[in-house]
């Protein structure tokens, strides 16, 4: 328990570096990021094309065609947007789990590839405090504790959101063993029964034979 609460800490304390990936014509890649709910999440993305510059001023159809794709755990899509360039996405998750992140080249085969940086944040890190410092009039002293509990708030919340995961998988395999157990006990009465029916079917039939 000690160990994953530090984990967490860690974690949290890790500067967010955004994610840089060129992405070929005609292809799709993902990303995925396990979320509580009630978290606010922000995505920022930029596109750039990799062709060479006089394409590009040459004219529009040489651009990337991007779309962009968020779907929540139940494969809801919460973010759809064809034809990015640069901007953002807010939401704020209603379930916990896997929140995936698709990008979608358009683009013929023929094209060259394009570079997508992905800045995805939640949680506390997604949180404009200087928006909340001018909102409620808070110092810059106030503001920072103000980040520090909200920051602390996460981190216990996380703590029990894996905690719980702990458990579940702990009930599961318990439950999975129980499962196992009773069919193998189920298939050694069965084979006992099986082989105490032949045996009794062979004595009588030799009897009737006289045999024995």
């Amino acid at each position: 328990s000690m160990k994953i609460f530090l984990l967490i800490v860690l974690l949290y304390f890790q500067s967010a570096t955004p994610l840089k990936f060129d992405l070929p014509p005609s292809k799709v890649k993902c990303f995925s990021e396990d979320i509580p709910d009630s978290t606010l999440v922000l995505g920022k993305y930029d596109i750039q094309y990799l062709g060479p510059a006089s394409e590009t001023e040459a004219n529009a159809e040489s651009q990337p065609l991007i779309n962009v794709q968020v779907t929540n755990p139940s494969e809801k899509v919460l973010v759809q947007r064809d034809n990015i360039t640069a901007g953002t996405f807010v939401f704020t998750t209603t379930i916990a789990g896997d929140y995936i992140v698709c990008f979608h080249n358009m683009g013929e085969s023929n094209k060259n590839p394009t570079r997508i940086t992905l800045d995805l944040k939640h949680g506390v890190d997604a949180q404009d405090y200087s928006k909340l410092m001018k909102a409620e009039h808070l110092t810059p002293l106030q503001t920072k504790l103000r980040q520090m509990e909200d920051l602390s708030r996460s981190i216990f919340d996380e703590f029990i959101a894996q905690k719980r995961r702990e458990e579940s998988m702990r009930d599961l395999t318990e439950h999975t063993c129980e499962r196992v157990l009773g069919f193998a006990l189920f298939t050694i009465v069965v084979l006992v029964a099986t082989s105490a029916a032949q045996s009794a079917y062979l004595r009588s039939y030799l009897r009737i034979k006289k045999i024995i």
